[in-house]
Parts: C-alpha cells; sequence; structure tokens
C-alpha cells in the first residue's frame, strides 16, 4: 500500500475541522453562510444546496461586510428569485436607551453608542493589528423590540443585547461577535 500524500489525507490538529454555519430561511430556502476577516479584507462565503449554488464574496475595505450583505442580498433576490430579507420595523418610541449607551470591547474593534435625537449612534474605531483600517461612518440604530436593534435605514444590519445574571446589559452583539460593555 503507497502512503497518502495529499494534503487531504494530513491529520489536522485536533483530528477535524469545523466550521460554523449561520443559517438563513429565505421563503422555505435554507441558505448556509460564513463570514471572515483580515487586516483589510472581508470575505463572505453562502451555500444555498437547494438551488445547487454557492457564492463567494471577496472585498477589501472598511465597508466590505455592508458590501458583501448587498452583493449577497442582489445575488439571492435578483439571481435565484428568492424573497427579499424584510428588515425588522422599528419600535415607536424607542426604549430608554440610557441603559444601552457606553463602550463595548472586542480585540480588534470598539463601539461607542451614544444617545443621539432619540436613536443609538453606533461608532466604530480599529485597535491593535488593524489600527489603520479606514473609521466607518457612525450608524443610527433603531430598537425592533426587547433588546434588538436594526440600522435605522438601508442595509437592515441588525444587532443585540445580552444581560447578565442581574438583568442588566453586558454585552452587544454586533456582526455576529458579542462585545463585552465596559464599566
Amino acid at each position: 500500500m503507497r502512503p497518502c500524500v495529499s494534503l487531504a489525507c494530513r491529520p489536522v490538529v485536533g483530528g477535524a475541522v469545523g466550521l460554523s454555519w449561520f443559517i438563513d430561511d429565505r421563503g422555505g430556502v435554507t441558505i448556509a453562510g460564513h463570514g471572515g476577516a483580515t487586516v483589510a479584507h472581508m470575505s463572505l462565503l453562502l451555500l444555498v444546496p437547494a438551488r445547487s449554488a454557492a457564492f463567494v464574496i471577496l472585498t477589501n475595505g472598511a465597508n466590505g461586510p455592508r458590501l458583501n450583505d448587498e452583493v449577497a442580498e442582489w445575488l439571492q433576490t435578483r439571481w435565484l428569485g428568492l424573497p427579499p430579507r424584510i428588515a425588522p420595523a422599528p419600535l415607536e418610541p424607542q426604549p430608554d436607551l440610557r441603559p444601552y449607551a457606553g463602550r463595548y470591547w472586542a480585540p480588534l474593534s470598539d463601539i461607542e453608542l451614544v444617545p443621539e435625537d432619540g436613536r443609538l449612534v453606533l461608532r466604530l474605531s480599529w485597535k491593535g493589528a488593524v489600527v489603520e483600517r479606514p473609521v466607518p461612518p457612525p450608524l443610527r440604530l433603531a430598537f425592533t423590540g426587547p433588546d434588538a436593534v436594526v440600522v435605522d435605514g438601508p442595509g437592515g444590519l441588525t444587532g443585540d443585547f445580552l444581560r447578565d445574571a442581574d438583568g442588566n446589559v453586558a454585552y452587544f452583539r454586533w456582526g455576529a461577535r458579542a462585545r463585552r460593555k465596559l464599566a
């Protein structure tokens, strides 16, 4: 028997490699996706098995995630004929914004949430190895339900707040990453 020399046969640390999938349903069609980022590049992989389709979108800019989402939405609605993603409607009136205001920490970027004119305004700042990335413009957020927000305007990006055992806001999840609220 000859030894296997291809990369597919070589053992990996831990014996296996896996990828977490974000699952969406569009009119009964399941979409599995996962994104990633490096210092200046953002990526998005989408699989639509029921339509025998897959997309890889690569960008290189501070607004890469937003562009990836816009291109993915266009591909899903125009090319595959899936129903559009409908952003949740903002609550009126908005809840008391003070418990949500503050700075939220992550290793490569922080988010500052500041109440302005009845909405939270999200300001992201880069740090560490990615400090030189262009800073994205501020985003106005609107609450759509308890502890859930959406960008107030085009794009439909969503986030949510996670609470500690005492019911205090402890984390803000944005871009699939939970960021700890700083005291």
